[in-house]
């Protein structure tokens, strides 16, 4: 049975650093946010982590042949999200994954199914590290016959990733085209920490079990990125598996082939993981005090401080 190591949480979690290092790892392959392969990498012709446009690159090609018998309908793809597995869908996914009829009663499931069964056609893994993120997509993977689900909850402190999310980056993709990270406020980004993080920690872990479901705080992996990283391969019951080696808090990393991502998921080569505290000094007091009010229900059991 094939493997799938969801990560779920919220953006701006430290995921995209964590899908490249699982990526390298043998019998693992990181495909990115692949809820968003149908918009972004089909609809749109984004690039694939490799450099690629999405719809030439020979690993997406050979996926999308053995999963749906050539390119996808990405527009019935998205409908079929929109009806039924989106972040107000999570309560309903759960009772239908306990009644096991996600694929009857889920017309996103399918679609879902195609890529994964696409996946192990192109690789050959044995592990397939899935960084969508989203509860309801945790999920729906889980009903899937043929595929063992384990979930990795990442999750930052709300206050650095409030921070996060107000920055204006201009970046460039990898085919050259410049972009811009998007931004959101204070009270949306704030909001959405708590609603993925709840759902992920009651919800997704009800649906897959707890011995399925483990927490990973980004500042834990910044600081001692390779013990974390080894914990998580342990967890999938991949221990045996050969994995990058660390020299400090630096790796090496090739090219995956990450459906969508941040644009980060593009760096290869020698990669130092390091912590952000930028937020600590320049993010205003009150900033800090309102996220901190807006996150409170959350915050103590995700191991944070409710200290401004």
């Amino acid at each position: 049975m094939t493997v799938v190591l969801y990560i779920a949480g919220s953006g701006r979690s430290g995921t995209t650093i964590l899908d490249n290092l699982l990526g390298q790892v043998e019998g693992f392959v990181s495909v990115g946010e692949l809820r968003h392969i149908w918009q972004r990498g089909i609809l749109d012709e984004r690039s694939c982590g490799c450099g690629r446009p999405l719809l030439e690159c020979d690993f997406w090609t050979t996926a999308f042949s053995a999963g749906f018998g050539g390119e996808p309908d990405a527009r019935g793809a998205l409908a079929a999200m929109a009806e039924s597995a989106r972040t107000r869908d999570v309560r309903s996914l759960v009772r239908t994954k306990q009644q096991g009829r996600v694929l009857e009663d889920c017309s996103y499931a399918p679609y879902l199914r195609g890529l994964y069964d696409g996946i192990v056609a192109a690789s050959g893994a044995r592990v397939i590290v899935d960084s969508s993120k989203f509860p309801a997509d945790a999920i729906v993977a889980s009903g899937l016959p043929g595929y063992d689900v384990y979930v990795l909850h990442a999750v930052r402190d709300p206050r650095a990733v409030a921070f996060s999310w107000q920055r204006r980056r201009t970046v460039a993709d990898k085919d050259g085209g410049l972009g811009q990270f998007r931004r959101e406020g204070l009270v949306r980004s704030t909001a959405t920490w708590q609603i993925f993080n709840a759902s992920t920690r009651g919800s997704v872990r009800r649906a897959v079990g707890s011995e399925r479901y483990r927490l990973l705080r980004y500042e834990d992996l910044a600081r001692e990125p390779e013990r974390h990283f080894a914990e998580v391969i342990d967890f999938v019951g991949q221990s045996s598996a050969r994995r990058p080696e660390f020299d400090g808090n630096e790796v090496e990393v090739r090219p995956s082939h990450t459906a969508f991502g941040n644009f980060r998921r593009f760096a290869t080569g020698r990669t130092t993981i390091t912590l952000d505290r930028e937020w600590e000094q320049k993010m205003p007091h009150w900033q800090k005090a309102a996220v901190t009010a807006l996150a409170m229900p959350m915050l103590l059991p995700m191991g944070y401080s409710l200290r401004v």
